[in-house]
């Protein structure tokens, strides 16, 4: 989060499940959605809690082999609607991200698995 009030939107978690980002995760696809108060998927407790006012967003998945992990959400764009574009460098960025997270846990389990092995030799 960036701007004035990402310190308090970071720490804002939204339930397993529920709004846009619950859909995507459900669904495993971008989403885009231009008046997120009329949206029966939108989840109004981060903005009621924080004053922050979402005025548009995009979601979009992000995914390793399995499954989709997370999403990254993209709001109030600063100058019109999102577009297309907007939407294929997300699913881009989201992807990575996706893949980077995934590379990362490989890591942390390889690690553990050569410290346990070493300490097995020890016995």
């Amino acid at each position: 989060a960036a701007g004035e009030p990402a310190e308090s939107v970071v720490k804002q978690r939204v339930p397993a499940g529920e709004g846009i980002v619950g859909w995507v995760v459900t669904n495993g696809e971008p989403a885009v959605v231009e008046d997120p108060t009329g949206d029966d998927r939108f989840y109004h407790g981060v903005d009621e809690k924080t004053g922050f006012e979402t005025r548009n967003l995009l979601a979009a998945p992000m995914r390793t082999r399995e499954r989709t992990i997370g999403v990254v959400e993209v709001i109030n764009k600063r100058s019109g609607a999102f577009v297309d574009r907007d939407v294929e460098v997300a699913v881009a960025l989201a992807g990575q991200a996706g893949i980077a997270i995934d590379n990362a846990r490989l890591y942390a389990r390889l690690a553990d698995a050569v410290v346990t092995s070493r300490l097995s030799y020890r016995i």
